[in-house]
């Protein structure tokens, strides 16, 4: 008897755990079920389409009554507002939003849709809400195309930017023949975009309006012969672009040639309820992903380069991936938290479908990267817990070989883990690694560049500046980040009364601004050894200035330039400093 009673006991006990392994299963990973091993395929749909589609509306919630598409709702869609990080319900969301885009990338790629193309819509409208597809489905409308404007006024919508394969010289337009039945992004990838296109894209609004003209003269310097192309939200006001337009066009001779200039508006792409979600850095997303060039190189109004950047199509890097990044200062001393780790690498294994207690799983995801620059990046951010790597001041991206990476990466930039790095830089390179897509980074390390202050002997030595500087393996310049004043943030009053040590070297509040605002001096560059003498953050510049430090045969790198060098270089910033 007592016998048969510990047996009900130890039967009940194992149910009720059962049970309860059940229900944990499901509330963590809502998106598994057993239905999905043992559907079938509807038979009035022998393609298995309509139910593929199906399900990405049924596993994400978005049929269920009473439940939302989460942070994608406009309400919660916060953009740069601090979320509190709950661990495992974060990795819960953003594994399930990866997992219905992969799924219906994966629908849209095996399948074909003609059966039910308002579920599509559908489906898309659900999975990218910031796309008009009201205006989209109306198709007596032109409406939603973006507005093409080119320097001398030509105006084109829904038509798509034909330029010369030979000289970049702009030689018509060609109608965008979208097919109604495909998937949106593969629709806009193949008839929007002329095939193998290249050119440079960024994003302006009116109050960057200075920095681009800056930008823009420098360009001509170099000799520019890429088209450029400055994207917008009916953000930039007319005479923002005439004043754009005069900085590319006037003057044009020989060895300052006129650019070939198009600004293109694609507020009527945007649904009205997110057009206003998309500031600061996410704009970025805007400009990579609509630009009319499938392989732009993407620029920031205050990146200034020093090398004509058609020749970064050449580097092996880009050629090899399809991508060329860059890396950002190194901050030993800015950590990702320990719990912020755990659920990127949680989310992480959970799209490439490695187990979370798998001890092997650190080195399936480097043979999954196969690329020594892609593996360091990874390896900083999981083992490292780095929050910054790379540098998105200046980049190129193939879209052909990787688009659909470009909306993985805008659900990321919203989602609510958005908050663990600053902006949208390291979305770029996560979007790809999690999607399995190759990329890479310069191997060059970020560097210091400026005037060289020498220390106790001149044998080590420091520089301090707000620019971040970017050099080839020979340590010439290829671009800089921060633009070519001591400081470009109108900050010496605020930085005067804040810090008593910048107010006790100058004398007033004008000569501090006399400071900021006189040219950097490009005299070398240090790329410092940051696990003995990392970067140093100073007050100056609302603490937007670092300094590193070197010392010979201990560390850091110190590269002089030559007097070429800095002749050339001097020429650019003169050039950068003139009165707008």
């Amino acid at each position: 008897m007592v016998l048969r009673i510990r047996r009900t006991k130890k039967l009940a006990l194992l149910i009720f755990t059962s049970l309860l392994f059940l229900i944990v299963l499901f509330r963590v990973y809502p998106q598994y079920s057993f239905s999905d091993h043992f559907e079938t395929h509807r038979k009035d749909d022998p393609s298995g389409n309509v139910h593929c589609l199906s399900r990405v509306l049924q596993l994400g919630g978005y049929e269920k009554p009473g439940l939302t598409s989460g942070f994608y709702e406009p309400n919660r869609w916060k953009s740069f507002i601090s979320y509190m990080t709950g661990g495992r319900k974060d990795v819960k969301t953003v594994s399930q939003s990866l997992s219905n885009l992969d799924l219906y990338q994966k629908c849209s790629k095996e399948t074909h849709v003609d059966q039910d193309v308002p579920l599509l819509r559908r489906v898309e409208s659900k999975l990218f809400p910031y796309v008009n597809f009201t205006a989209l489905n109306n198709e007596e409308s032109q409406d939603f195309w973006p507005v093409h404007t080119r320097f001398d006024g030509t105006t084109f919508r829904g038509r798509v930017l034909q330029f010369s394969s030979e000289n970049n010289s702009f030689i018509g337009t060609s109608p965008i023949e979208f097919k109604v039945s495909e998937p949106f992004w593969e629709n806009w990838l193949n008839s929007a975009l002329q095939r193998n296109s290249k050119g440079l894209v960024m994003s302006v609004s009116d109050y960057l309006v200075a920095d681009t003209i800056r930008l823009i003269r420098v360009l001509r310097l170099l000799n520019n012969s890429l088209p450029i192309e400055i994207v917008h939200k009916s953000d930039l006001h007319e005479s923002s672009q005439q004043l754009l337009i005069a900085s590319a066009r006037e003057s044009g001779s020989l060895n300052y040639p006129p650019q070939e200039l198009w600004f293109l508006d694609v507020k009527d792409m945007l649904n009205d309820e997110y057009i206003a979600k998309f500031k600061r850095f996410s704009n970025k997303w805007l400009a990579i992903t609509f630009s009319s060039f499938q392989i732009p190189i993407f620029l920031d109004s205050d990146t200034v380069p020093f090398v004509p950047l058609d020749t970064l199509y050449e580097m092996d890097e880009f050629k090899r991936t399809g991508t060329l990044f860059f890396k950002d200062r190194s901050f030993p001393t800015s950590k990702l938290s320990s719990l912020q780790v755990r659920v990127l690498k949680q989310i992480i294994n959970n799209s490439l479908g490695i187990s979370s207690d798998s001890k092997q799983g650190f080195e399936i995801l480097k043979k999954n990267l196969n690329d020594e620059m892609a593996t360091d990046a990874i390896e900083s951010l999981i083992l490292k817990k780095q929050k910054h790597y790379m540098d998105s001041g200046l980049l190129i991206f193939d879209k052909q070989k990787h688009f659909f990476c470009l909306p993985i990466a805008i659900m990321l930039q919203f989602s609510p883990i958005q908050e663990y790095f600053h902006g949208d830089k390291e979305w770029f390179w996560l979007s790809l690694f999690i999607f399995k897509k190759e990329f890479t980074f310069y191997p060059v390390e970020a560097s210091n560049v400026g005037e060289v202050e020498e220390l106790r002997t001149p044998e080590s030595g420091k520089i301090c500046s707000s620019q971040l500087s970017h050099t080839d393996m020979y340590g010439n310049l290829l671009w800089l980040n921060g633009g070519l004043s001591v400081c470009k943030k109108n900050c010496w009053d605020y930085d005067f009364r804040k810090h008593k040590d910048i107010a006790a070297e100058y004398k007033s509040v004008k000569e501090l601004q006399k400071h900021y605002q006189s040219p950097v001096k490009l005299e070398a560059v240090i790329i410092p050894d940051v696990n003995k003498a990392p970067w140093l953050q100073q007050n100056e510049c609302v603490m937007y200035s670092y300094c590193t430090h070197y010392k010979k045969g201990k560390y850091g790198k110190l590269i002089d330039f030559t007097d070429s060098q800095r002749r050339n270089y001097e020429k650019v910033v003169k050039l950068w400093n003139e009165v707008v």
